[in-house]
């Protein structure tokens, strides 16, 4: 039997290796489980910043400077517009970092903390109200996971699995 992580593998090996037989997808979240009913984003208070994270490899498939342009069009477009600031994290290391870490100095003004691969993840989640997940490729990132158990609303691209939790949790 062949074990896979998300419908959307299941279905690429199918597809691309006709593997239509002796396929498990082993979930990693039971269908009973749902995203706590109150968010970290219901607990903020309107003078608090609205607290945004990225953690991930510092690499092109996580795709980290993408992070960074949305902080930029967020502070453009919707932070000044609504009196609103922004806490911005980002957690990882290598092999983008020097990349990554020029493009914030360029955009200084956002005040990205860079924080290292060791960081406290659950204690950076549970603080966070959002997180960003822009990656290029995917299977399901267990950070999506990880976000949703301590109030943070996960949000990703549409890629592999993460349609599978993400969309249906969240929906």
């Amino acid at each position: 039997t062949h074990h896979v992580i998300s419908d959307q593998l299941r279905q690429y090996l199918a597809e691309n290796f006709n593997r239509t037989q002796n396929v498990a997808v082993a979930k990693l979240i039971r269908k009973d489980i749902t995203p706590p009913i109150e968010t970290n984003i219901c607990k903020r208070r309107p003078n608090q910043p609205l607290r945004i994270t990225f953690i991930g490899r510092l690499d092109y498939q996580k795709r980290p400077r993408l992070f960074i342009l949305i902080a930029r069009h967020l502070t453009d477009k919707i932070t000044k517009k609504h009196a609103l600031s922004l806490d911005l994290k980002l957690i990882g290391e290598v092999p983008l970092a020097n990349s990554v870490q020029k493009l914030n100095e360029a955009n200084q003004d956002l005040g990205v903390q860079f924080l290292p691969a060791g960081t406290n993840v659950a204690q950076i989640l549970s603080e966070s109200d959002f997180l960003i997940l822009p990656s290029e490729n995917e299977g399901i990132p267990l950070v999506a996971y990880e976000a949703l158990e301590h109030g943070c609303i996960p949000i990703c691209t549409d890629v592999g699995g993460n349609s599978e939790l993400c969309g249906k949790l969240l929906a």
